[in-house]
């Protein structure tokens, strides 16, 4: 694999990792208890982005959380403070214009193996041209779901 740039060898590992943590087969699928504990993660998250409550946010994240979240940069974001700091700044800037938001998750769909849960889900904007399109990885910690990772991209559709 060493052939690869290394950006494809973290690539092809996440691939397989994923791969691994949800196969049946290999992995035991946890219960609908632990759906609904990743689904009730999702809607807190949620619920501390449209009330634009930074530190709510980040009662959600894993320390070692990574995000591609490419509306603040273009890189991968690293970290727990890192992406603490990029809804901080979002929050700043929203507050003095919008008291809330109104993000509703469409298309929800949870999946969880042993302690590794994913959702994604789709935000559609007033235009229909826009799809928001959201993924984020959770990971068990005790008790609680944590977003270890988390993905957005935009669809724009091709003008008429």
């Amino acid at each position: 694999m060493s052939a690869y740039p290394a950006a494809m060898r973290r690539f092809i590992l996440i691939i397989v990792f994923l791969t691994a943590a949800c196969s049946t087969t290999t992995t035991p699928v946890s219960t609908s208890g632990d759906e609904a504990a990743v689904r009730a993660a999702m809607n807190g998250f949620m619920d501390a982005l449209n009330a634009l409550d930074a530190d709510r946010m980040a009662d959600y994240f894993a320390d070692d959380i990574t995000g591609f979240v490419p509306l603040a940069q273009a890189d991968r974001v690293e970290g727990r403070e890192a992406m603490s700091r990029i809804f901080r700044n979002f929050a700043a800037r929203t507050k003095p214009t919008t008291a809330r938001l109104n993000i509703i998750p469409e298309d929800v769909e949870v999946f969880v193996s042993g302690d590794i849960g994913v959702a994604s889900f789709n935000v559609r904007e007033k235009s229909p041209d826009v799809t928001r399109r959201r993924t984020f990885v959770f990971v068990r910690h005790g008790d609680r779901w944590l977003i270890r990772h988390a993905h957005a991209s935009d669809f724009f559709a091709a003008a008429k």
